[in-house]
């Protein structure tokens, strides 16, 4: 999609999808964009905030209408198992709590969490079949079964999520 701009001197949140930042020059990129806009600013006076969080379980389409039209087909074909109404919910949620920031200054919900992801471990590891509820889990990857094998030993059957997990990857300190 060519040079994103990085001269951004206005408040930003960049809330991704798992599918996206599983893919790691992708997540790269993003997770420079926005940390460079925080550092930039600050280098110039100013304290612009900025945030990167992924939604788990989900995949690209996740963020737009169309799983609201076709759950199930759009689930099984993206590999997202968050329950597209929670994911569509945490999507505006944030959203919404990123605008009362803009409104307010207030920072509240996804936007007061601390930095849990910098390096998108925890967002590939959920590739692998990890639990990022699980403390024990978050973050440890080794020897964990991938998507593919966790699907063969359920037959097909898919773990329905119902609970939206963010992972922080940047945020203000």
């Amino acid at each position: 999609s060519g040079k994103l701009n990085e001269d951004v001197s206005v408040p930003t949140l960049i809330a991704n999808s798992g599918s996206w930042s599983r893919e790691q020059g992708h997540f790269t990129t993003v997770r420079n964009l926005t940390q460079g806009i925080m550092t930039r600013n600050r280098e110039n006076g100013k304290d612009v905030k900025a945030w990167f969080a992924t939604l788990l379980h989900t995949a690209h389409p996740s963020v737009t209408d169309a799983p609201l039209i076709e759950p199930w087909l759009l689930n099984f074909a993206t590999g997202a198992s968050l329950d597209v109404r929670v994911a569509m919910d945490a999507y505006v949620d944030v959203s919404d709590q990123f605008m009362q920031y803009v409104r307010s200054g207030e920072i509240e919900g996804v936007l007061a969490q601390k930095v849990d992801d910098r390096d998108g471990e925890v967002v590939r590891g959920e590739e692998k079949g990890m639990d990022p509820t699980d403390p024990d889990e978050r973050g440890q990857m080794k020897g964990r079964p991938t998507r593919e094998e966790l699907k063969k030993k359920s037959e097909g059957a898919r773990k329905k999520e119902d609970k939206a997990v963010w992972a922080v990857h940047v945020a203000p300190q």
